[in-house]
């Protein structure tokens, strides 16, 4: 199998890397922002086309302005955060109903650090519970919490 030139990770055929967003093939994609340039790689969330004037480049992966301070790891973007336990429940509980994979970090409780588990105990240890999902979920994801927040 290739080999990404940018991030070095195996690929299936397509024109550009799903881990990193680099474009792949010499088929020209146009960038979003700037039609009259050819795109150096695509927004590893959006998929949106970028030149290298648009492209934000961080730990090898390409991100649009919309989505550069977006934390990732792995393939892997964070969509919500709380310090709140429960709200992080129901939000989990939602976006799995919807059949999007899930990995939580500091979800587990906090009261053996001598805290109770509440939002001022979470806040004042700086450990909210976070939840990622892949990249190819990141917009649904997105788009379903961005809902509830209207209601």
């Amino acid at each position: 199998m290739p080999y990404c030139p940018n991030c070095k990770t195996e690929y299936t055929e397509n024109d550009f890397c799903i881990h990193c967003g680099a474009v792949l093939h010499e088929k020209k994609l146009q960038c979003k922002a700037h039609s009259a340039r050819g795109a150096v790689a695509v927004c590893v969330l959006c998929h949106r086309p970028l030149c290298s004037d648009c492209a934000n480049k961080r730990d090898s992966r390409f991100f649009c302005n919309d989505h550069e301070k977006v934390e990732v790891e792995e393939d892997w973007a964070l969509v919500f955060q709380s310090v709140d336990f429960f709200e992080a429940a129901i939000v989990r509980s939602k976006l799995e109903g919807y059949g999007i994979s899930v990995s939580a970090q500091n979800e587990h409780s906090i009261a053996y650090l001598g805290f109770m588990d509440t939002p001022i105990g979470r806040t004042n240890l700086e450990h909210p519970v976070k939840f990622f999902v892949p990249f190819d979920q990141y917009l649904l994801a997105s788009q379903l919490l961005a809902e509830d927040e209207k209601l």
